[in-house]
This record gives C-alpha cells, structure tokens and sequence, in this order.
C-alpha cells in the first residue's frame, strides 16, 4: 500500500494561502475565563465548512493509514468510506481501499478501485506495478489494460493540474504543457521567456540523462516560477530560493538562472531513483539557499556533489562534480 504524505495537499494549501495544520484532540474547556481571553477567542477567525470538512478527511486518512498498518482491514474500510463519503475524489484514499480490496479477496472490486485512483490522480505508476497488495490482480485483463493506459492516465491528471494552477496562479501567468518531457509550467514570465527556459531545461535534462542518470522521470514534473509576490506566500521559510517536492512532483524556483537549474537536476535525480524503489537520502525537500559569494558555482557543484555521495547512487559518480 501506497502510505503517501500528504505533500500535495500541502503544496496546494500553500497556494491558496491556507497551509494544512496537524488535527489534534479538541481543547480541553477551561474552568474560568476573563473577558479578555473571551474577547480574544471571539476575534479568532473559525474555520469555514469546507476547511473543517478537509481537516477531517486528513485526520480520516491518517487513523486509515494507521489502521492498514496494523492490518485491521474491516476497521480500516470503515474509516476510508467514511473519508471517501466526505471527498469521494481523494485518490490515495481511493488507491489504498484498492489495495484493501485487493488484500480481502474481492478483486473485482479492487479493480474498479484501482481505476477509480487512476481516474482521480493516482498516476504513480511504477508503484502501482510494484505493490505486493495488487499481487493477486496482476494477471487479470482488466489490470493489464490500465496499465497499459498509463500514459492517457498521466496526460489527464497533467491537464488537471495545469487547470489547478491556472485556477491558483491566475492569468498573468504563462502555463504549457509538455507531454514529451512530462513537464508542466507554470511561470510569471512573457510567452518567449517561458519558451526559453523550456529549451535550457530540455538541453540540462538531455547533458544529465548522458552524463549522470539512467532513467527519464516517469510522472509529470511541475516547474513553477511565481512573481516575487507569490513566492512570499507560496515559501515561508528564510533564505530559501527555492525548492523541488517530490512527492508532488512540484518545482518552485524563485527567480530564473542556476536556482532553477539546480533544482531540476534535483527533480531529475529522483526521477532517476524511482525506478529503483529508492529516494534521495535527504528526502522530498530541498531547498537551495545563496551561498553568499557573487559570480560562484557552488549551487551546481554542491548538487553534483550530492549526487555522488548521497548514498543512493554509489553505482556512478558525478562527471565535473
């Protein structure tokens, strides 16, 4: 089973300006309260119906995620129908009853799961190929025929998320979609910068396949370049330039030049990893910060560096690193 993070829920709460935070046990009431604290509570802004309806398919999703651990099957679909009644279109909680499905011997259901994750979003293939859960589908035609649907899967959740980021993101942004590369842009420039950067990142990724990684990423990757005052609400953290986030397949670059190149080479390393099963020692966040010295490489060098020792790749190392 696939016991994702919630990493694009998160990425996308962030563009919308919401961020996710944890659900936790209710407060405890106080036994007093001056009219100052009363005051104060009133100001609190409450949650709206639609953001409490989120938190609790998170929390839902979680004690599922628990529960499929422990392999309390019955217990679990009871809570993922429980999520999915809330948001019938979440496709981790769709892939996962899939699995469970699978696991209980009804795999007639567990195919129409499967299909339904596929159709939701759920486009990480080589997973899906991999998951000793679907075990007992892998010979079945039905199984076999989404599987070899893999690329119009991909395609539709690719438009899906141009649509999302538009939606996010506005008009004044450029947005292509560039089903060779399985790239995805999303960039506040004009029409001939974007065709630019499409270009050097096509050159960076052909030099990198040759010189550095075996394999091409299999998912989409969304490149993102907001204006300046989308980066501020989009990266919280200080002195981050920029970031890529794997388990969104998302990278956010806050100007143009070597932070973004030194972020795709980090979407291209795990790209590379995938097939493997593996992942990059550091994990889905990577952040690249200046390094204080006007006119230095070390943004590139430093990435190359980590890709010869990051403990995942002793196979090859790094040429000019």
């Amino acid at each position: 089973m696939k016991f994702r993070t919630i990493l694009t829920v998160l990425v996308f709460g962030l563009l919308l300006g919401q961020g996710v935070a944890p659900a936790g046990p209710a407060p405890r009431a106080a036994t007093t309260k001056s009219p100052a604290a009363t005051q104060s509570a009133e100001n609190v802004p409450q949650p709206s119906p639609e953001e409490r309806k989120r938190q609790k398919v998170l929390e839902l999703t979680r004690q599922s995620l628990e529960l499929l651990k422990r392999k309390d099957y019955p217990k679990a679909e009871e809570v993922l129908m429980e999520a999915l009644a809330l948001n019938p279109d979440q496709p981790t909680n769709i892939y996962n009853m899939a699995c469970l499905k699978a696991r209980t011997n009804r795999p007639t259901e567990a195919l129409a799961y499967l299909e339904r994750a596929a159709n939701a979003g759920f486009t990480d293939f080589l997973h899906i190929e991999r998951d000793e859960d679907l075990a007992s589908l892998r010979e079945m035609p039905q199984y076999k025929a989404l599987i070899a649907a893999k690329d119009q899967y991909q395609r539709k959740d690719a438009e899906r998320a141009v649509a999302t980021l538009r939606g996010e993101l506005g008009d004044k942004y450029q947005f292509d979609l560039d089903p060779g590369a399985k790239l995805i842009f999303a960039a506040n420039t004009d029409a001939q910068t974007l065709a630019a950067v499409k270009k050097w990142l096509g050159m960076q990724a052909r030099s990198e396949w040759a010189q550095l990684f075996e394999h091409h990423p299999d998912q989409y990757v969304a490149v993102v370049l907001p204006s300046p005052e989308d980066y501020r609400k989009i990266i919280k953290r200080p002195g981050v330039e920029g970031i890529y986030v794997h388990g969104a397949r998302m990278l956010i670059a806050k100007r143009l030049g070597q932070v973004m190149t030194h972020e795709f080479t980090h979407a291209l390393h795990a790209g590379d990893l995938d097939p493997l099963g593996r992942s990059t020692r550091s994990g889905s966040w990577r952040g690249w910060r200046r390094c204080g010295r006007r006119g230095s490489s070390r943004g590139t060098s430093w990435c190359r560096r980590t890709i010869t020792a990051c403990g995942t790749c002793g196979r090859r190392r790094a040429r000019g690193g």
